[in-house]
């Protein structure tokens, strides 16, 4: 929208439509080698307007500048860009998110220097998780853009020469067509830009994207790995979700500083302090049962919270009579 502001003509080329899609996530499909790291496809991926911010849980945080460091830790993952490059740009992409300023750090007063570990990092959170339904009506009326859904982009077409992006082969409606601009901007997420590339790849651009092209992608690897006894009675209350000024939530995070972890051969980790697993009734608390019955109720828990993490919060199967025992108690 920014560049159509500016005065320019966009064509906006989306495989999906404007709700889900089967026969585009479809074309998602991939085999994932390790279940256990990496949800389903049908989750983590979505064709269609707003992409899978329809499926995210709206958490926005910043790139540390350690994230665009050599690592020892991870060998040959280097970016082709610089912290410095990327900074300029939060205030923006916050903007766009709904998500208030690009503020990520809050003193934290009486907490100690913890040998390099930090709770004054921040994430924030969208007003609204769905950027197709935040920026679509704004979409469909500026006259300066074209939206075409339905339409997948098959090929890019790269000059062997100097590498310049010529066109794009677009399928839609069982034809296919070319499509040339002066420019093009790939937003496709971080699977689906990399499997466009290396589909993209031929004699006349061998190396389109980069030899690293796709090799360090992952997802999100997660784990609970300690209980936290707090000392004074309210010293949890700074690692809840708070509202800022703009009224946007926001929580802190502990993470672990850029000197320890090229010390320990460590690439980057965040921790906060979260509630007991919701599945299980042991917790004895009857907030926690009513929220994992809610979660867990057909139409209704898909509509709380994303797919991936309410599934998550379930489990394998907790136990309904000993959670509904919880409330009445």
């Amino acid at each position: 929208v920014d560049l159509a502001d500016s005065g320019l003509d966009v064509l906006l080329v989306e495989s999906g439509t404007a709700g889900r899609d089967a026969g585009a996530q479809a074309l998602s499909g991939a085999e994932i080698t390790n279940m256990g790291s990496h949800a389903p496809m049908d989750l983590a991926v979505q064709r269609g307007f707003g992409g899978t911010s329809a499926l995210w849980g709206g958490r926005a945080v910043p790139f540390d500048r350690q994230d665009f460091e050599t690592r020892a830790a991870a060998p040959g993952a280097a970016w082709p860009i610089s912290a410095g490059d990327v900074a300029p740009w939060y205030e923006s992409a916050c903007r766009f998110l709904d998500c208030g300023p690009a503020v990520f750090e809050a003193p934290l007063p009486g907490v100690p220097e913890m040998n390099g570990l930090t709770a004054t990092h921040l994430e924030r959170w969208c007003a609204r998780n769905d950027m197709g339904a935040v920026h679509g009506a704004r979409v469909a009326a500026h006259p300066k853009i074209r939206l075409a859904l339905g339409a997948t982009v098959t090929r890019i077409a790269a000059e062997a020469a100097s590498g310049a992006v010529s066109g794009l082969t677009v399928a839609m409606g069982g034809q296919t067509t070319r499509v040339t601009a002066r420019a093009y901007v790939i937003a496709a997420g971080g699977v689906e830009t990399a499997r466009l590339m290396l589909a993209s790849r031929n004699e006349a651009a061998p190396e389109l994207g980069g030899p690293a092209l796709g090799r360090f992608y992952m997802g999100h690897a997660f784990g609970s790995i300690a209980d936290i006894q707090f000392l004074r009675p309210g010293d949890d209350r700074a690692f809840t979700f708070f509202k800022d000024g703009s009224g946007r939530y926001v929580r802190r995070r502990l993470t672990l500083g850029a000197e320890v972890q090229r010390e320990l051969g460590l690439t980057n980790v965040a921790a906060w302090p979260d509630l007991p697993e919701l599945y299980d009734p042991a917790h004895k608390s009857a907030i926690l049962s009513l929220a994992y019955l809610a979660l867990k109720t057909p139409v209704l828990g898909p509509r709380l919270m994303s797919e991936a993490i309410r599934l998550r919060k379930i489990g394998p199967g907790g136990r309904t009579g000993a959670h509904i025992w919880n409330v009445i108690k």
